[in-house]
């Protein structure tokens, strides 16, 4: 706990930078940008991700546009072979809540927090 404000401090450092400092939500990714963090892996800033930005936006349209439920979106993505696995799936296999997780994930519509975890 001796370290924890300066651990905090690096963090937000990080986050007003808008370098990754933990998991990004679906449409987005890591473009390194030189440099490697103390473990040795590629610093990177968020940026987003061209192959998977569609999907997000298919998920929000079928679910405000189109009305669909979000059981039957998890479907239409699991019958999807180019659709990528939702975020921290362990399975890769979208549910009701993967996809209420993206429904609910407030950066998407541009709120993003330090600390916030979703």
């Amino acid at each position: 706990s001796m370290y924890a404000e300066n651990v905090r401090a690096a963090h937000q450092g990080m986050f007003l930078r808008m370098e990754v400092c933990g998991t990004l939500p679906l449409g987005y990714r890591g473009e390194p940008i030189g440099g490697l963090t103390r473990r040795n892996r590629p610093k990177c800033k968020v940026a987003i991700d061209k192959d998977d930005r569609p999907y997000a936006r298919k998920i929000y349209k079928w679910w405000v546009y189109d009305g669909i439920s979000m059981d039957q979106i998890a479907r239409l993505l699991n019958d999807d072979p180019n659709a990528p696995a939702p975020p921290k799936s362990m399975t890769g296999i979208w549910n009701h809540g993967a996809v209420r997780g993206i429904l609910t994930n407030a950066r998407y519509r541009g709120f993003w927090e330090y600390g916030k975890t979703y």
